[in-house]
């Protein structure tokens, strides 16, 4: 393809990634634990100047490598300060140039339309979208992981000459975002595709490890310099969050799931697409289907025995995909965004199934066309319905009733400005341009599906989602300490070491201390309600007295438990003579 025409692609690219995601990173409040966790790190840098291996107030070491929190800390101390909105700022980023590069790797070795869909579809992928506005390392190590990828690639296309420094730079990145890993997965993809390419040559091998080698310099400088600082501590956390995860026998949990997990959340994690592709099988023309899986069949039989004269960009896909899922169902610790980096190459794939279907029959876009546009409609009649206060409380039953009842209330509470009004109907006017064109051209109907889903995104992100999410969050809690305990540190007990009143902490500034670490004179003491009998039994609770000053109504996000507050002051206890 010409550059110029790429170059004009990759501009609509880049402005539908940048409109649909930078402007709603802050409307959501921290409302789980892993957010504020990531974000206190990077808060505890600007504060304490340490940029190799910074501690909270309560002294715990960060649990991944710094790249993420260093993005993290330069774009806040360019703005003033660490937000919602600069602490997901890298993730955005991220995923708009992974995106982007992606869109122009595949424009130049397949073609136009394979790349934009491919773009698209990653773009709109429930997981991947989700990833985008989160604070955490995923979508960041996904970045360098992919971008390791093509660039690898790109070497072996010049013969496996020269020096990817490009990819050697995208691997140290990886590994400074979230360890070991971002060396090993992108070695062990372009090692497999050159041995199925039939290269039996030592020396790629030996340069790839070489490269593997190079990619550990510049992590290796701050393992070292984190080892000087917390010594086995650091060590013990490595292995960790990099070894024993493998084997289900880290030290905390570590999100054991079987082997079977890693498919289901694909299938989830590429909603609403896997709707299309189910909608899909019942208008294959079997006959002519069985043909395209014959021919599919065949390519996988010229993996194992011809796969040096397969298409080479096809089987570098396939391999991106099909290894990196493998890879991640080895560990019993499994999560659903382990599996981004397969996303971008699954990307491909359904790019492609969408053309052939697309020759096949017209209908199943139609259907789903049809099926996105209702709900489209049907999403601001339910939001008009609930802010007439037509659905009341005492239909919410259970132990987890407070939570639906929070939500419902959030929604009640938008306000109606015009902004927030055009976020609002801008589905039900898509909606119905997406059901009109189901009808009529073939050509409309990708862009109606397209801008249909896009808009479903764009509201969620600009009202649902800040409105409902942010009654979860514990900034309010905070706001209220802030407020009314004017004497006196914050302390805190939780009977799990993992567990920390990180949202809290992060609203706060990071004033939350540990009470079994500094046993203090004197202060406002928070413990969850679980951990209230636990805490009370410890034997330096003789030497304190304790006043009950008041409790949350309802469970806090932080730890999902009611959290009481007691005012608390040490007693002077007499031994030989000593006071203590």
């Amino acid at each position: 393809m010409k550059s110029k025409q790429i170059g004009q692609e990759f501009v609509w690219i880049l402005l539908i990634s940048i409109l649909t995601i930078i402007p709603f990173l802050g409307l959501q409040e921290y409302n789980t634990k892993g957010e504020p966790r990531e974000a206190i790190v990077a808060y505890s840098m600007l504060h304490d100047n340490n940029w190799i291996l910074p501690t909270n107030n309560v002294g715990d070491l960060a649990y991944k490598p710094p790249l993420f929190h260093w993005c993290i800390a330069a774009v806040s101390s360019v703005t003033g300060g660490v937000t919602e909105f600069t602490s997901r700022f890298p993730s955005a980023i991220a995923l708009i140039v992974m995106v982007a590069c992606g869109f122009v790797f595949y424009a130049r070795r397949k073609n136009k339309k394979i790349a934009l869909l491919a773009a698209l579809l990653t773009l709109t992928a429930f997981e991947v979208h989700r990833a985008g506005f989160a604070c955490r390392v995923d979508m960041l190590l996904t970045a360098f992981v992919v971008g390791a990828l093509y660039l690898l690639y790109k070497w072996i296309e010049k013969d496996c000459k020269g020096i990817p420094l490009g990819a050697i730079l995208c691997m140290s990145a990886a590994t400074l975002t979230k360890g070991p890993v971002g060396i090993i997965l992108p070695c062990f993809v372009i090692g497999v595709f050159l041995l199925l390419r039939g290269i039996y040559r030592f020396k790629p091998y030996l340069l790839l490890f070489v490269f593997a080698i190079l990619a550990c310099i510049l992590p290796a400088c701050w393992y070292i310099a984190a080892y000087r600082e917390a010594g086995p501590a650091f060590i013990n956390l490595i292995m960790d969050e990099n070894f024993r995860r493998f084997t289900g026998k880290m030290t905390y949990d570590s999100h054991v799931n079987p082997f079977y997990y890693n498919f289901f959340t694909l299938i989830a994690g590429w909603l609403p697409w896997t709707l299309f592709v189910v909608v899909s099988l019942f208008f294959l023309k079997w006959k002519s289907a069985s043909k395209y899986f014959v021919r599919l069949g065949s390519w996988f039989s010229s993996i194992l025995m011809k796969a040096r004269h397969a298409d080479p960009v096809q089987l570098f896909t396939w391999l991106s995909f099909l290894l990196i899922l493998f890879f991640y169902c080895i560990p019993k610790s499994k999560r659903s965004v382990y599996l981004l980096p397969a996303y971008p190459f699954m990307a491909v794939l359904i790019a492609e199934y969408l053309i052939y279907m697309w020759k096949v029959s017209v209908k199943p876009f139609r259907i789903f066309g049809i099926f996105l546009g209702i709900l489209s409609i049907l999403l601001p009649i339910l939001f008009i319905f609930i802010k007439c206060g037509s659905i009341p409380n005492t239909i919410f039953h259970g132990k987890h009733a407070w939570e639906s009842i929070l939500l419902i209330q959030g929604l009640e509470n938008i306000h109606l400005s015009f902004l927030n009004l055009f976020f609002i109907f801008l589905p039900l006017a898509i909606g119905v341009y997406t059901i009109v064109q189901s009808g009529k051209r073939r050509s409309a109907s990708f862009v109606a599906l397209f801008a249909c889903i896009f808009g479903l995104y764009l509201t969620l992100d600009a009202v649902y989602l800040p409105a409902m999410l942010n009654t979860k969050s514990d900034k309010p809690l905070a706001e209220y300490i802030e407020k009314n305990v004017t004497r006196g540190n914050i302390y805190s007990y939780l009977s799990s070491d993992m567990l920390r009143f990180f949202m809290t902490d992060f609203y706060m500034g990071d004033k939350v201390r540990l009470f079994e670490r500094d046993l203090p004179q004197s202060g406002w003491l928070m413990v969850g309600e679980k951990d209230k009998i636990e805490f009370f039994r410890k034997p330096y609770i003789k030497n304190y007295r304790f006043t009950t000053m008041m409790h949350t109504v309802r469970p806090r996000a932080d730890i999902g438990q009611v959290v009481w507050f007691y005012k608390f002051v040490r007693l002077k206890v007499i031994n030989s003579g000593v006071p203590r």
